[in-house]
């Protein structure tokens, strides 16, 4: 099939059919599903906004380190925590994690060291190198194509 065969407005409508979304919070904080809320303990839930919080500050520390030249490059992920914590939690260690370069924080929760995500920022060779027990691929940096 062509591109210009192709009836975006159509394959966009469908989305909502295909990926149904799950919300337990609103965009302002607010329940939407009691339900699933139910299920959490306090202390789950206390552990997953201090996990989502470190990943916010985590991102906001690494923008400073990129604009003082510290790091060769950095695409931030601020406001993204919930969903990369979201995709990680639903991994098993035996599981594969395959990053793309705005992952550092969902990498560091998976189980790769933090002073090795900052070397592959930096472009060292280390960085590429992983424990044989943690399965995770580098990175994955996305530049474009059809």
């Amino acid at each position: 099939m062509k591109i210009s065969e192709l009836n975006f407005t159509e394959l966009v409508s469908s989305y909502g059919e295909n990926f149904p979304m799950y919300q337990i919070l609103d965009e302002v904080g607010q329940v939407v599903d009691q339900e699933a809320i139910s299920q959490l303990t306090d202390e789950e839930l206390v552990e997953l906004m201090e996990t989502i919080t470190w990943g916010r500050a985590m991102d906001e520390r690494v923008i400073l380190l990129n604009r003082q030249g510290a790091l060769c490059n950095y695409a931030p992920g601020g406001g993204q925590e919930a969903s990369q914590y979201g995709a990680v939690l639903a991994l098993d260690k035996k599981d594969v994690f395959a990053p793309t370069y705005r992952d550092v924080f969902p990498g560091v929760k998976f189980g790769m060291k933090l002073s090795q995500a900052f070397l592959w920022y930096k472009g060292h060779y280390a960085a590429n190198q992983y424990p044989e027990e943690l399965n995770m691929y580098s990175p994955n940096v996305i530049v474009g194509g059809t």
